[in-house]
């Protein structure tokens, strides 16, 4: 008996694993349509701090973002922090822009600049406050987070 129903099941196995896989599959789609089209700023600020290790995957989200009409802010050292973030845009936006929040750059997408001087300019500016110059910046980080090519960077 247990051979006749393992006839049954063993030509079921082969079908059975690609419909779940692409079910699932499915599944995820919808949820990243949904997820992009209903918070596409959110949505980009996830995906390139996902990227931030891969410049090339970085450019092409922020290009998907402007098409979108969503904007990518420059980083900044008195508002960026470690990952792409959400910053508030205000009442007047800029051409081609759409939403009222923006995707700040992250840090950790700089090139040369590692998470030890991140977390170093982020705790000094947390205990400080915003930074007023570079010669600011350079007086209150550590020396040990921050050297001339993170300052270049």
């Amino acid at each position: 008996q247990a051979e006749r129903l393992w006839a049954l099941i063993q030509p079921f196995a082969g079908y059975s694993f690609n419909r779940a896989h692409s079910t699932l599959y499915g599944l995820l789609s919808y949820q990243t349509a949904y997820l992009k089209t209903t918070y596409p700023t959110e949505y980009m600020a996830a995906l390139l701090t996902a990227a931030a290790g891969n410049m090339e995957d970085v450019a092409k989200y922020v290009a998907e973002s402007t098409r979108l009409g969503v904007a990518v802010l420059p980083p900044h050292v008195n508002s960026s922090g470690l990952g792409f973030t959400i910053e508030d845009l205000g009442r007047h936006l800029p051409d081609g822009v759409k939403y009222h929040k923006g995707v700040r750059f992250g840090l950790s997408a700089i090139k040369n600049v590692g998470e030890g001087p991140i977390n170093g300019i982020i705790a000094a500016r947390d205990q400080g406050g915003p930074f007023k110059s570079l010669e600011d910046l350079a007086d209150r980080v550590s020396r040990q987070h921050i050297n001339k090519r993170v300052l270049e960077s």
